[in-house]
């Protein structure tokens, strides 16, 4: 019904909130579209197969079914042979994330940690930086280390290391791009941790595979199909999964549209996929931008 004449309706304060928030996501959005652009143009190799790969990631983070509480997500750890944990290289906050996933599985629960970080020709020097005959100081030279590469928070991964001193894990490096010879795709670098983690897997069948890596390659159609695939190759019965990324963009985008975006530790995508939520995306890309 119109209004009376002279007379202007009435504005709820919820209405003004609802228009305010809408407003905010669209500055955000438009902030991180203006971002991407810039993070895609300084990254060499942004070729039509990257954007094929990146678009199958984003195709499988563009919604999710509810709000879950942490002790969902333990139980489906505890039912999981392999979890894939996605991270977002240059913000420590991501890596920090892994580690307290890390300590929330019971210490008694034998683990293989399969990192990004580590190129698997450094392996020898990982097992003996485990444990403790080489100094760290000897080990980040080996490895040839440099803090200014994307993968420079080293401080939460010698956490890590310490962890898995304690409680007796492995650790195993998944890496092969920057080997010499080593193709760079991203398909290959998956094919190449596929077989990395299934020969863990048979060395050592009653361990929990724990998996860091970029969080484009946790997306269901990439590493997590290459170990189902090299599994059947070789032979063995497919693990069960558990993937798990960290402020994918719409995720955020919808829960900010609630207003939820502040009182969400986690949600569940589908079954057994879930998005930690901790750090707006802008200031993931920033992070990126920064470094």
């Amino acid at each position: 019904p119109r209004p009376q004449s002279g007379r202007r309706p009435k504005t709820t304060t919820v209405g003004k909130q609802t228009s305010f928030r809408h407003e905010v996501v669209r500055v955000h959005k438009e902030i991180h579209r203006r971002n991407r652009k810039r993070i895609n143009d300084s990254v060499l190799g942004y070729t039509k197969s990257f954007r094929t790969y990146e678009n199958r990631y984003h195709a499988a983070v563009q919604s999710y079914q509810c709000r879950v509480k942490l002790e969902e997500l333990d139980r489906a750890l505890a039912r999981s042979g392999v979890v894939y944990f996605g991270d977002y290289h240059t913000l420590k906050q991501a890596q920090r994330s892994f580690l307290r996933l890390l300590r929330r599985l019971p210490p008694e629960r034998p683990v293989s940690i399969g990192l990004e970080m580590f190129q698997h020709r450094h392996q020898e020097q990982i097992d003996a930086f485990l444990a403790g005959t080489i100094s760290e100081k000897t080990f980040l030279e080996t490895i040839e280390f440099d803090p200014e590469d994307m993968f420079g928070n080293w401080e939460t991964y010698c956490e890590i290391f310490e962890l898995a001193r304690e409680r007796g894990h492995r650790i195993i490096g998944i890496d092969a791009s920057r080997a010499r010879g080593a193709s760079k795709s991203l398909q290959a670098r998956d094919a190449f941790a596929a077989r990395r983690l299934v020969r863990e897997h048979r060395r050592h069948p009653d361990h929990l595979q724990l998996v860091l890596i970029g969080e484009m390659h946790v997306a269901p159609a990439h590493l997590p199909t290459a170990v189902s695939r090299e599994l059947s190759k070789q032979g063995y019965d497919d693990l069960e999964r558990v993937i798990i990324y960290q402020n994918a963009e719409q995720v955020y985008w919808h829960l900010q549209e609630r207003g939820r975006e502040h009182d969400t530790e986690l949600v569940r995508i589908s079954s057994g996929q879930y998005c930690i939520i901790n750090t707006p995306p802008i200031v993931c890309q920033q992070s990126f931008l920064n470094w």
